[in-house]
């Protein structure tokens, strides 16, 4: 397990599948690092996420986006001009 503090706060650094996983952890103390260390490692030993879910669910969750321009086409207002007042010599 590889926790390392860096700038002030403690991180997990190490490697899965030749891909090197480094993040911040939740919890700022070398034994909270750890923990998160072997939850990210458990997660993926899962099949899981760094974040918890499946691929078929982490798919689900972002829309593309055709289907948010779908979804968000309305105008949330109308356009508004704004008024500047006229400089006026006097």
């Amino acid at each position: 397990m590889t926790s390392r503090k860096m700038k002030g706060h403690w991180w997990v650094d190490f490697r899965y599948e030749r891909r090197r996983i480094r993040k911040r952890s939740p919890v700022d103390t070398k034994r909270g690092a750890e923990e998160y260390e072997r939850l990210l490692r458990q997660r993926l030993l899962q099949g899981l996420d760094l974040n918890g879910h499946t691929e078929e669910e982490a798919k689900q969750e972002i829309p593309t986006f055709e289907a948010f321009a779908r979804s968000s086409s309305r105008p949330t207002s109308s356009p508004t001009t704004s008024r500047v007042p006229s400089a006026t010599s006097g």
